[in-house]
């Protein structure tokens, strides 16, 4: 894949924005190349981003991030500068490189959450070494400092990916729908708006934010478009009201306050992410009434690895365990082994449980706890 990711710097480097000229290259090669060809390039990208995640060597860790720097740096331009661009990636998504795409979406959520993580658990850190003197603690300033720019960096490509598929209406529904990746975003859109929003973020002084390029606001009205256009389809609200760890009232209010006073959406946009909000906290507050039966249900009902209740129960042939599909789907897209026995692993291995599946529908039923519906378009979000 090195051969494939240096031609991809190269676009990268002659695309407006990322290198040293004003032309689009990346584009006009494009143009010159549509048609069969033309319509391979966003496969093409989203395979060599997937592939380089198992790349050897003793920088492969910075390797893999440096590629996937310049992938998105392409497709970003691309998506904006190409409608062709935009159909054929929503084409292969679907088609034949649905697999493909899941583990690409996976992985740039992946990403998405290490490079949060990891830069703002560094800020406390930056702020201790204000004011350094000593040789070691300038030395240990500058090594912190370009750890954390690094991690931005990541940060904002990965986030600027995923707002990209979120506002695609065809790679919208695989992120909602495919499985693997059921409920990852909305826990992903959660986590961040709590990350960014906290006292450890807030703490961190303009002008230390500014030596480091990051910027929260712009962070935070991408987490806005996206809650704005996932909002859109009811298995999203359901979803996030489901985050028992980070689905709070105060955060969706805080956000939308900070949209509106830093003028990061425009007054109707945030009138819709208000929207989008209220039916994340009502279904959260339904939820919790039914919370009291389903913790009653009995434990052959229960996942294997989350305890908690199945909807699609599978069989893992290997250990004799029994997980809920989504559940298990999304840990082989990290680790294609049986997580009791470390055995190799495949989705087509899984055993189907219909009659366990029935019970537990039967049960659900009874209990009232059928959980959030399907998709489809409603009113509220911000416009594509």
């Amino acid at each position: 894949p090195y051969l494939r990711a240096r031609i991809a710097e190269l676009l990268f480097l002659l695309t407006p924005g990322n290198g040293r000229t004003e032309v689009s290259f990346a584009g006009a090669t494009y143009e010159e190349v549509r048609g069969s060809v033309g319509r391979a390039f966003p496969a093409s990208l989203v395979e060599l981003f997937v592939e380089i995640e198992a790349s050897g060597g003793h920088s492969s860790f910075y390797d893999k991030f440096s590629v996937r720097h310049h992938i998105a740096g392409i497709t970003l331009h691309m998506w904006r500068v190409s409608a062709e661009f935009r159909a054929a990636f929503g084409e292969f998504a679907v088609g034949a490189g649905q697999a493909l795409f899941v583990k690409f979406a996976n992985a740039v959520m992946n990403d998405a959450t290490f490079a949060v993580d990891e830069s703002i658990g560094k800020f406390e850190r930056l702020n201790e070494l204000a004011g350094a003197s000593s040789a070691e603690d300038m030395a240990e300033l500058d090594q912190v400092r370009g750890s954390i720019q690094m991690f931005i960096e990541l940060a904002n490509d990965s986030v600027g990916m995923l707002e990209v598929l979120c506002g695609g209406k065809v790679t919208r529904g695989l992120l909602l729908g495919a499985d693997g990746l059921q409920s990852r975003v909305a826990r992903l859109l959660n986590h961040m708006t709590a990350l960014l929003l906290s006292e450890q973020v807030a703490a961190l002084r303009v002008s230390r934010a500014n030596e480091i390029d990051f910027d929260r606001r712009s962070l935070l009205r991408s987490i806005a478009m996206m809650f704005g256009h996932m909002g859109r389809e009811a298995v999203f609200v359901a979803d996030a009201a489901a985050d028992e760890r980070n689905c709070k009232a105060e955060h969706y209010a805080a956000l939308a306050e900070m949209c509106r006073t830093s003028v990061l959406l425009n007054e109707s946009d945030i009138v819709a992410l208000e929207a989008v909000f209220a039916a994340i906290v009502a279904a959260k507050v339904a939820g919790e009434a039914a919370a009291a039966a389903m913790s009653e249900a009995p434990d052959e009902f229960l996942d294997a690895l989350t305890y908690e209740v199945m909807h699609d129960p599978v069989l893992l042939p290997q250990s004799g365990m029994v997980c809920d599909r989504s559940t298990i789907v999304r840990q082989l897209l990290s680790d294609p082994t049986d997580p009791w026995t470390k055995t190799p692993l495949r989705v087509d291995d899984l055993v189907t449980q219909p009659e366990l599946r029935g019970q537990i529908r039967a049960w659900l039923s009874k209990v009232g706890g059928g959980g959030g519906g399907g998709g489809g378009d409603g009113e509220a979000g911000p416009s594509d």
